[in-house]
This record gives structure tokens, sequence and C-alpha cells, in this order.
């Protein structure tokens, strides 16, 4: 059975751990039922692990898009590289595929938190409410820009693609024109031992 704070997921349902008056111990709730609840239960609190909680996401949203980033450039610095090796660009491929998984996470504990933001404002000190709100406007922004620069880079791409198409057909054309006009060996000799 996992556990989640409060909550255990048993048989693909989770089970929440409710205050008197609450619910009925024990009720049953959707995953994301379970952490809107877990958001509330944050709110309801004296704030603080609310504001570690955030500072511990929204870090690793920041450390997510430092990797993204990264690897982007890179990426985009081995479509330009003619000499670069292919290992080396599904290496920086992966390594953005894992950045990703990493925001897709983060984006998904940030969704209860979305649902009840206006909340979770009023419990945040107007500084702190500026740097969260500043973190996560950064990132959408950094985002953005790692977008735009995919598909200036997927262009660049299939245009290097079609380059290296187009070279091989010259030399399939090229040894296929070599071959037309190249002497044919006889498959018997012309003479034979003892007939000169």
């Amino acid at each position: 059975m996992a556990r989640f704070d409060g909550a255990a997921l048993h048989d693909g349902e989770w089970l929440i751990e409710c205050a008197p008056g609450d619910r009925a111990m024990g009720s049953r709730m959707t995953e994301a039922d379970a952490k809107i609840e877990h958001v509330r239960a944050l709110i309801a609190g004296d704030g603080i692990a609310l504001r570690a909680r955030l500072t511990e996401i929204i870090s690793r949203q920041c450390s997510a898009v430092d990797a993204l980033e990264a690897a982007s450039e890179r990426q985009s610095m081995l479509i330009d590289d003619d000499g670069a090796e292919v290992e080396e660009l599904l290496a920086t491929l992966g390594e953005r595929e894992e950045a990703l998984g990493t925001l897709v996470g983060v984006e998904r504990e940030l969704g209860p938190f979305r649902t009840s933001w206006p909340s979770v404002l009023r419990v945040l000190s107007d500084t702190e409410r500026g740097e969260f709100e500043r973190a996560l406007d950064t990132a959408r922004d950094r985002l953005a820009r790692i977008a735009e620069r995919d598909l200036r880079d997927s262009a660049r791409l299939s245009a290097r693609r079609d380059r290296a198409a187009n070279r091989l057909a010259d030399v399939k054309r090229g040894r296929a024109a070599v071959s037309a006009y190249a002497p044919t060996r006889s498959a018997s000799p012309r003479l034979r031992d003892g007939e000169a």
C-alpha cells in the first residue's frame, strides 16, 4: 500500500485519513483529490510546510529547466557541427528526455497548488509571493525560448538530413555511372592453357 502524507493508495484508490467532522474515515478519493486535500492541509497549517514544499518543487523545476536548456544548447551546437557523432546527439537527446520527465513530474506536483493558488498566495508573505511568482514566470519564459530554439533546430536538422540524403544519392549515381563505363570481365578466360 503506497502512502502519501496522511493517505494510502489501496487498489487504485486513495484512502484519506480525515479529521473528525471531515469526510468519513477511510473515504475513497482519487489521487488528484488526495493531492488537493494535502495542499489544503498545508494551507491550513502554519505555512512553514507549504513554503518548504513549494520551495522544493520550484527548486527542482529550476534545476530541470537548467538541464533542459544546457541540453538544448548542446543539441544546437551538434546540429551545426557536421563532424558531430550521432551517438553524441542521441546522448544529448536522452538528457533532454530526462529533464522533460522531471518537468512533467514537477507540473503534476504544482497542479494541486495551482488549483488552490489564491489560497496559497494568502498564506505567503508579499516577498515570498513575489519570489515564487518570479521563479515560475522565469521558468515559463525560459521554456518558451527553448521551444523556439527547438523549432529552429528541427528545421536545421531537417535541412542537414536532406543534404546528407542528397550527398548519398550523388555517391550512388556516381558509382552507377562508373560501373556503367567500367570494362566488364568475362566470366571465363578467352584462352585456355595450350590454346595459344
